[in-house]
Parts: structure tokens; sequence; C-alpha cells
């Protein structure tokens, strides 16, 4: 699964871009598949 992610807080340079393993659900939780997703300036 192609994800943005991060491993420390801190300026936007801290955001990687890469594979993760697809995330497994657990007994009580449900998976949604998202197909578009946006990040506001402000948020970044």
């Amino acid at each position: 699964m192609k994800a943005a992610y991060i491993k420390q807080t801190g300026p936007p340079e801290n955001i990687l871009f890469g594979e993760l393993p697809a995330p497994k659900p657990g007994p009580s939780q449900c998976l949604v598949k998202v197909s578009a997703v946006a990040v506001n300036p402000i948020d970044i």
C-alpha cells in the first residue's frame, strides 16, 4: 500500500512517502477503502 507517513513530528520535510504493509483490522474494527484524500496547506 502506498502511503505518506511520519516517524517524528516537525516540518513538512519529515513527511515520508513509500510502501507500507496493508493494515489488518482487529475483531472489533473495520477496514475502509479510501479512493482520494487531500491535505489543507494549514495542516502541513
